[in-house]
């Protein structure tokens, strides 16, 4: 057995590494959760500064207004090319950056 899939393997059957991993999925869920809600209030941040409606949005990029209401309320994914377009709808450039996580709480 190769060390990778010894690991695998052993990380799945040690109770105490896999409630570990649980946590860690979790705690990843949370922050997925909260990018999610942060870059839809963003974006409807920004269309409603500029007066343009879901509707309006849609035809202008092509998205269906279902979805660009699901980004915005948080209950969707979006993909980069979508959530590009739809900066590009409202005249803007999608700039993405990285930031260190906040520490855990010990």
């Amino acid at each position: 057995m190769k060390k990778q899939e010894h690991y695998t393997v052993h990380k799945w059957t040690n109770p105490h590494l896999q409630h570990l991993i649980e946590q860690e999925h979790s705690e990843l869920e949370t922050k997925i959760e909260s990018t999610r809600q942060r870059v839809g209030a963003q974006l409807k941040r920004e269309r409603t500064r500029q007066r343009v409606t879901q509707k309006q949005l849609s035809a202008i990029t092509g998205v269906p207004q279902g979805q660009i209401s699901r980004i915005e309320n948080g209950r969707e994914a979006v993909a980069l090319d979508t959530l590009t377009k739809l900066a590009a709808g409202l005249g803007k450039q999608l700039e993405l950056s990285f930031s260190e996580l906040e520490e855990k709480a010990k």
